[in-house]
């Protein structure tokens, strides 16, 4: 019996360091998580930006400061905001931010729903193209320009729109995910507590039970001396 009850608490004390230990490990992971989802928020709402960016250039292009230099940024900031856009779909490594020279690994879409969301604006960013390349063909005064330009900034309306519902339902994701963190733990730290009361339960049993046996025993050993007692005086009174 004392045997099992020293069982007992090995298996209780192995217990409750391997679920501290998963639960470490769990937090652990879960903060890790969390700071590639900041990335792919602070990328999502860096999308924003290049979109408000890239329609000044072209607006400034069209006004006629056409020159090589406007013209090489906006196919740059193009460039970037498309960039981005497949990085978000699929994970891969981003700049951390422009100037900086460093680099961030950012894992793909966490959702199906904001994979969709994605990928409409990622067609929407092709779009914008080529409605800009469209606008810089016609003049401030020409017909078509205030044609052009309505279809533009309709299209770069529409991908802030998205941008912003993909921000939100990235920091929704990653709140969700904290809460979950601590609904589990919570429940695992309630189960542990329960076995816990079950096992301190069962050994102050296996106590009471040892305890119980040796007042037996102890109460045969008197009755044997007390009988060996009686027929010592029995036989010196003979």
């Amino acid at each position: 019996m004392r045997a099992n009850v020293g069982r007992t608490l090995a298996a209780s004390a192995g217990l409750f360091i391997a679920a501290i230990l998963a639960i470490l490990g769990y937090t652990i992971f879960t903060i890790q998580s969390r700071a590639s989802e900041a990335t792919l928020v602070d990328l999502a709402g860096r999308q924003r930006m290049l979109n408000q960016r890239f329609l000044n250039e072209v607006m400034i292009i069209s006004t006629g400061n056409r020159s090589a230099y406007n013209e090489a940024n906006f196919q740059h900031t193009w460039a970037l905001l498309d960039e981005t856009a497949q990085i978000l779909i699929y994970g891969g490594t981003a700049v951390s931010s422009e100037g900086s020279g460093g680099t961030v690994e950012v894992p793909s879409a966490p959702t199906p729903e904001i994979r969709q969301q994605l990928l409409e604006k990622r067609i929407l960013i092709a779009d914008l193209m080529s409605r800009a390349e469209s606008l810089l063909r016609e003049q401030p005064g020409d017909p078509a320009y205030a044609s052009e330009l309505a279809g533009l900034l309709q299209t770069s309306a529409r991908v802030h729109e998205i941008a912003n519902n993909i921000v939100v339902g990235l920091t929704r994701y990653s709140e969700q995910k904290i809460a979950n963190m601590i609904l589990g733990e919570a429940a695992f730290a309630a189960l542990m507590v329960m076995l816990g009361g079950f096992l301190t339960w069962q050994v102050a049993r296996a106590n009471r039970h040892i305890q119980n046996e040796m007042k037996e025993r102890e109460r045969a050993v008197l009755g044997r001396l007390g009988d060996g007692v009686d027929l010592g005086v029995d036989g010196a009174e003979a």
